[in-house]
């Protein structure tokens, strides 16, 4: 009965008089909705009760906000600035696909997160983060969740629609699916004037130090990253550091890489937009199907007017480390070390992270290759005392970082019962402390490129 359409009777309690779902409504009762098959009916949430209801149009096509739970915002800035990211998505795909869409957003007591749908998303956030500083962290997963309308939801890996619900759904391709819509959420927000140049360049450089401070993105490609996301992603233990990447992170950053290298190519006549438009275009609309790893590479090579298996062996199907500044320099830009400052070098480092165990230090994870891995600490080590100095979870990292890099402390440990003391001689921090600058030089073409890109005026660096 899948392919069948459906009828949904709502009964709500008296007091509960409203209705938010991306399924349209029986033109005779609202509290009937029409489902075209069972594969739209479980793509639309519904949301019943007395929420906050919020309207707004673009291109003629009304757009619904809903707002559940305790939590202060004021409507018509939120109004405006949704509406603004909706604008701003549909100027970058250029076609709206859906008659009606709607946001559901529901506060919780902590957490949050989004998930998409085809003509709806939840946005699950805490009380107070449509509150100042921290609303634009709001409107950056709007502008995820609402991307994915035309990523995942229209133009898709295969395994991501129909979906088979009787098993779990692989695909190689989530760093597009997510990735690509994770870079193009940041991109949102610098075209929509939400974030600055500098903050999104300080974003670029935050997406380095992520990759470089991850040991696990010399050991897992990105791709088997997505397709290991039922088992790994979703099944994080005390090791994934170690061992995995995410591939929204990595995902975003090989996006960035592509987008530039395509506005090179082209002389900055085309950028990664038009990549997007012409899959949604030729897959979506004409082919009515997915798109295969391959056929995804061959895309790109197309439009950039060159081979580009080597780049995605090296940073898809591969581990090397990324040569930034291969890419980024074409945009004017150019990632460096800041380098530790003179606090920090003096600093002991030690590579692990602790939780509490009523109040007590215990390891939580150990970063491959640190002085703590080399030393044979282990995760669930209870940490009793450091030279002899009986430590707690609120004082074990103090205590560390006032030893210098090169010395050495003795660590008695409690593993599994039995007492441990072991000789653990500290290094000094990573350098993955990153920024970027312009170059001192640029040719027009490179500022050409910096100037869409970052949709502001090169001035030369002071």
């Amino acid at each position: 009965m899948k392919g069948h359409p459906l009828t949904i009777t709502l009964h709500p309690p008296e007091k509960w008089t409203k209705i938010s779902t991306g399924l349209p409504a029986s033109p005779s009762n609202p509290f009937v909705r029409l489902a075209q098959n069972y594969d739209e009916l479980v793509d639309c949430p519904i949301e019943i009760g007395n929420q906050t209801i919020l309207s707004f149009s673009v291109n003629g096509i009304p757009h619904e906000i809903s707002i559940y739970g305790q939590g202060k915002f004021q409507a018509d800035s939120i109004t405006k600035k949704i509406k603004r990211i909706v604008e701003t998505e549909v100027g970058i795909m250029r076609d709206i696909d859906y008659p009606r869409y709607v946001f559901l957003v529901q506060f919780q007591p902590s957490g949050g997160g989004g998930l998409e749908h085809r003509n709806s998303c939840v946005l699950q956030v805490d009380r107070w983060a449509l509150q100042g500083k921290r609303l634009n962290g709001f409107l950056g997963l709007v502008a995820h969740e609402y991307f994915h309308n035309w990523n995942v939801k229209r133009l898709r890996p295969k395994a991501l629609g129909p979906f088979d619900y009787d098993r779990e759904n692989y695909t190689w391709l989530l760093w597009v699916a997510e990735g690509f819509t994770t870079y193009y959420g940041g991109q949102t927000m610098l075209r929509a004037k939400f974030r600055s140049a500098k903050a999104y360049m300080k974003g670029l450089a935050s997406g380095a130090k992520y990759l470089a401070a991850t040991p696990g993105n010399r050991i897992e490609p990105v791709d088997e990253a997505s397709f290991d996301a039922w088992i790994k992603y979703y099944r994080r233990d005390e090791n994934s550091v170690n061992t995995t990447i995410s591939y929204y992170n990595k995902g975003a950053m090989i996006a960035t890489l592509l987008d530039l290298i395509i506005r090179h190519q082209t002389k900055g006549t085309q950028s990664l937009d038009d990549l997007m438009r012409h899959l949604y275009q030729k897959y979506y609309k004409k082919l009515n199907r997915w798109y295969t790893e391959r056929e995804f590479e061959q895309e790109c090579e197309a439009l950039a007017g060159l081979p580009l298996g080597d780049f995605f062996s090296r940073y898809v199907s591969g581990t090397d480390s990324i040569d930034y500044n291969r890419y980024f320099r074409l945009a004017g830009i150019e990632l460096y070390k800041k380098g530790l400052s003179h606090e920090d070098s003096l600093k002991g480092y030690s590579g692990m992270a602790f939780a509490s165990k009523n109040g007590n230090a215990v390891v939580r994870t150990v970063l491959a290759g640190s002085p703590a891995f080399r030393a044979g600490i282990y995760v669930n080590d209870e940490i009793l005392a450091i030279d002899n100095f009986r430590v707690t979870v609120s004082n074990v990292k103090e205590y560390l970082q006032r030893k210098h890099p090169g010395e050495r402390v003795r660590v008695l440990l409690n593993r599994r019962g039995l007492i441990r003391d072991i000789s653990l001689k500290l290094g000094l921090q990573p350098d993955t402390h990153f920024a970027i600058r312009k170059i001192e030089k640029p040719t027009e073409l490179q500022k050409k490129i910096y100037e869409s890109y970052f949709e502001t005026k090169w001035e030369n660096p002071k």
